[in-house]
Formats: structure tokens, C-alpha cells, sequence
């Protein structure tokens, strides 16, 4: 805002995705362990979302190293991508768990095709997905949650989901999903 302006920025349609804090927390743990796992040169890219690091996770299956890494201290903020000086700046969210919806919505405003084969499944594979997310989270780590994204719970009126994961679904796969 301050490199293009005013003028310019209060013309531009702003907008980001945003996440439910409880999914988006199980899924960036289960990246950051592939990370620690494999090391590639997309190591060395740096992520648009900044990974709080605390201790590593401790455990002997994914829950118990999950409830460990929240317990060390580790979390998912972007709040960045939204926030200036504490306040929301930008005009339109795209929820990720209607993300095709969203993205749709933000062609027509901007009126441009809406191509939904194109939309990308990015890092698809890397989580476990036949286990609930709450199965993943114990008293002491919804407390922690709530705390950290106390922001986003109340903003966008998120909670613990019920059932199976969020998964946004585009309308084709790409042949690297198969």
C-alpha cells in the first residue's frame, strides 16, 4: 500500500483465501514434516506463509507428534496477508473449504473467465486424510488453537469441523493427483 499509494490501492480489488485455523494447523504440520523428512530444492523457495517454529514433534503416530508440535509451540500465521497495522485490508475472502466457489466469485467481480480446470491442487498427498481433524486435537491443544487464531475463530465464525477434512475439490484433476 505504501509503494503504490492511496489512490491506487483503494481502486484495487484485494483478496486472499482464508483457512479454518484447526485444518490449517494439522496441515501445516504434516508438510512441515515432509520437509524434515525430504529435503528438495523447493526447500529452499520460501513459503508465502510463515511457520512459527517452536521444539520438534515427539510422538509415535501422527496425532502424538501433531499434539506435540502445537505443544512446542509451533503455528501457521498469515494473518500478513490481510492485516495492516491490525485491521483487515483487504475486500473479498475466498473460504478454502469453498474455494472454487470463491475463486469464481472473484472472476466474475474482476471479469475474467472463471476456468475452473485450471485451479491448481497444490500439495495434495502430503496429509493424511481418513483422520478426522478432531481426532487430532485434545483439551490443552483447542485451547491453544483458540488462543493463537482467537482473531480468525471469531472473524470468520470458525470452529472445530466435524467429520472428514476439508478437501476443496476442482471440477478436473490434474494428471499429477492420479
Amino acid at each position: 500500500r505504501n509503494n503504490i499509494g492511496n489512490s491506487i490501492w483503494n481502486s484495487y480489488f484485494k483478496f486472499c483465501v482464508i483457512r479454518n485455523p484447526f485444518d490449517k494447523l494439522i496441515s501445516g504440520f504434516f508438510f512441515s514434516e515432509k520437509k524434515e523428512r525430504t529435503r528438495s530444492i523447493t526447500d529452499s523457495m520460501e513459503s508465502p506463509v510463515k511457520t512459527v517454529s517452536g521444539k520438534s514433534a515427539e510422538g509415535e503416530n501422527s496425532i502424538e507428534r501433531f499434539r506435540s508440535w502445537v505443544r512446542n509451540g509451533n503455528s501457521i500465521i498469515d494473518r500478513d496477508k490481510y492485516l495492516i497495522n491490525g485491521e483487515i485490508c483487504v475486500d473479498y475472502f475466498i473460504r478454502y473449504e469453498d474455494l472454487e466457489n470463491g475463486i469464481k466469485h472473484v472472476c466474475h467481480v474482476l471479469d475474467i473467465p472463471f476456468e475452473p480446470e485450471r485451479i491448481p491442487r497444490l500439495k495434495s498427498g502430503i496429509r493424511e486424510r481418513t483422520i478426522p481433524v478432531s481426532d487430532f486435537y485434545d483439551e490443552e491443544t483447542i485451547r491453544i488453537v483458540n488462543t493463537i487464531y482467537e482473531l480468525e475463530l471469531k472473524k470468520f465464525g470458525y470452529d472445530m469441523p466435524k467429520g472428514p477434512p476439508a478437501v476443496p475439490i476442482p471440477t478436473m484433476s490434474r494428471e499429477s493427483d492420479l
